[in-house]
């Protein structure tokens, strides 16, 4: 029933509008999980002699509620007019809206902004393009495109490492390894993503031989951030399976990546490694400062994924040294900052540690 009243709602008076909006509405449909104005001007083609601007035309289809906007500036379809939409891809309902190719074409466009935009994607922007980016790579994965694929890839894990399934991550880079040619950058983003969601996954010694092979091919390619970021994670990796000096080693290797990059946003995360690893070893008052420095500079960065990780870790220290006030403060604070960011894994790490720290008070 609510497909049909879409249907008759979609075909009702549109006078000349039809044909364009028809298109727009059908390559809207290739979006999951909603879409920014950016990404639609981006994904969107309109017919050739057509000189309108696409986005007055998702405007329309805003004001007949067959776009729905939301308070963030975010848009979406109903389930309903999205399935509706998708078949103008390759079956238009009337016979003048569509050209041939129209899938192909707009689900091109799709994964090259998605790949474009992967490396300038927040943590906050990941978490809520992650079904994009997923949706991108398996495309690109298809018209074996290895570096789009492998891009995408990378702006899916960002997304996934925050609300995940972690396993996605892994099946996805399996996907790229078993159907496309990877070399270079690709394979090197490819082994990146399945060494951190192994990682994270509680695999590390799956996960470490992965990490090594992307860091190598991050120095290959003179990429600074890639390879401090593989770095870290190596060293969280070497620290899960207690190879403690092998931690130590890849921390100080991030650490003069990090320095010869200049990027306050790289300090933070071996910063953070260091006190993790100072606790590792017992050493409190190190990992406080470690800890401390991280905090600095996150909050500096504007980091809220960062910075509710980083005062959880400050939380422990608390409440090893007995500080179960502070200890439970920086807990909720860090708790607060999660939710703020949209980080369902450090959310629940908070949640699970304040409560119990309630349960002992």
């Amino acid at each position: 029933f609510k497909q049909k009243t879409a249907y008759e709602i979609y075909q009702c008076d549109w006078s000349s509008d039809v044909c364009s909006s028809d298109l727009v509405l059908a390559q809207l449909s290739i979006f999951e999980g909603g879409f920014t104005l950016s990404a639609a001007e981006a994904v969107v083609a309109m017919p050739e002699g057509d000189s309108r601007w696409s986005l007055d035309l998702v405007q329309s289809l805003v004001d007949k509620s067959l776009v729905r906007s939301g308070d963030s500036g975010r848009m979406s379809l109903l389930q309903t007019v999205q399935a509706y939409a998708a078949e103008h891809l390759d079956a238009p309902r009337h016979p003048n809206v569509g050209w041939p190719g129209l899938r192909h074409d707009a689900e091109r466009r799709h994964a090259a902004h998605y790949a474009a935009t992967e490396d300038g994607t927040t943590a906050a922007q990941a978490a809520l393009e992650v079904r994009n980016f997923v949706a991108a790579c398996a495309r690109r994965t298809r018209a074996a495109d290895a570096l789009g694929a492998a891009r995408s890839l990378a702006g899916a894990w960002d997304g996934l490492r925050q609300v995940g399934p972690f396993c996605q991550a892994v099946e996805l880079a399996e996907r790229c390894e078993a159907e496309l040619e990877l070399d270079g950058v690709s394979r090197m983003l490819v082994n990146g993503v399945k060494g951190a969601a192994l990682c994270a996954l509680g695999q590390p010694r799956d996960a470490a031989p992965l990490l090594q092979t992307a860091v190598d091919g991050a120095r290959t390619e003179h990429l600074r951030a890639r390879e401090v970021q593989y770095l870290c994670t190596l060293a969280e990796a070497c620290m899960a399976l207690g190879t403690l000096d092998d931690a130590e080693a890849a921390l100080q290797q991030a650490a003069r990546a990090a320095s010869a990059a200049s990027d306050l946003r790289l300090d933070v995360r071996v910063r953070n490694g260091m006190g993790s690893l100072a606790l590792e070893r017992g050493q409190l008052q190190p990992a406080q400062e470690h800890f401390s420095a991280a905090l600095a500079a996150a909050r500096h960065n504007g980091e809220l994924r960062w910075e509710g990780g980083i005062l959880s870790n400050l939380a422990v220290i608390a409440y090893a040294e007995g500080r179960l006030d502070d200890s439970e403060r920086l807990l909720r604070e860090a708790l607060g900052r999660g939710q703020q960011a949209g980080d369902v894994g450090w959310q629940g790490s908070a949640q699970c540690n304040l409560g119990l720290l309630l349960l002992e008070r």
